[in-house]
């Protein structure tokens, strides 16, 4: 006996979602024209949706009950998950805004801002000149044995003394460091940006075809930071970004 009830297989997608955003953008003529990022891997994503309801609650000769319900507002958006830490996703996570990438003058060999009656086992940073300096070449001591009496952090330029001898003066070698280098940092300067908004697009393909499910284009949007982030030296972080649609709302345009 065949089917009575149609089903339409293709309309089942497992779907993967792509995020792509436009910062500070307000319509899709500035959106267009500063272009938009994209915003990585999404490991998963969902639509959100939530309408506010009032009841109407009538008086019959049997008592009164709820006769009607009106949708008073509604609020749809997005969840987003996330498992690259780019500079967007962490200044985003604490509210920041973005620096300037940061450089380093080459030193060799100069004396070191003086540490003045350190105490040990605890970590000193390593100026020169009231810069502090990082990736360390060498670092010589007018006291002591590194390891023996001393540690030195080359990475982070900073030292700490594990004997009552400690470290006395110190020499230091670091190499110069361009905006461009893999060890330049962007720093971000937390809880002063609490909003963040643009445009957005958001598109959801079928893994099985390669498909269209759907296409949210050119709408408006606010992005903060859900949850927690957790660094347990086993799995991949997961990053949570909750993306508020505002104006304009865009068109979802569907492939069915």
């Amino acid at each position: 006996m065949p089917d009575i009830q149609p089903h339409d297989l293709t309309a089942i997608p497992v779907g993967i979602g792509e995020f792509s955003f436009a910062e500070g953008a307000t319509t899709v003529a500035t959106a267009q024209a500063a272009g938009y990022d994209d915003f990585g891997n999404l490991q998963t994503f969902e639509v959100q949706q939530k309408g506010t309801t009032k009841e109407h609650k009538g008086s019959y000769r049997t008592g009164r009950r709820v006769d009607k319900t009106s949708v008073v507002d509604t609020t749809v958006g997005y969840l987003i998950k996330c498992d690259e830490l780019t500079a967007r996703k962490l200044r985003i996570m604490f509210y920041g805004t973005q620096g300037s990438n940061t450089t380093q003058t080459a030193r060799t060999a100069v004396a070191a801002d003086a540490i003045t009656a350190p105490v040990i086992y605890k970590w000193y940073d390593i100026f020169y000149q009231g810069v502090r300096y990082r990736e360390l070449t060498t670092v010589a001591s007018a006291a002591g044995t590194e390891n023996t009496d001393y540690i030195v952090d080359y990475k982070l330029g900073r030292i700490r003394a594990i004997t009552a001898t400690g470290f006395g003066a110190l020499t230091i070698t670091a190499p110069a460091i361009l905006v461009t280098d893999a060890t330049s940092l962007k720093p971000v300067t937390p809880q002063v940006k609490p909003r963040l908004t643009g445009m957005g697009r958001m598109v959801c393909f079928d893994t099985e075809t390669g498909g269209l499910v759907f296409d949210h284009t050119d709408f408006g949007c606010e992005i903060y930071p859900d949850g927690n982030v957790s660094f347990d030296g086993e799995k991949e972080a997961v990053l949570s970004f909750r993306i508020n649609i505002t104006a304009p709302v865009g068109l979802v345009n569907h492939a069915k």
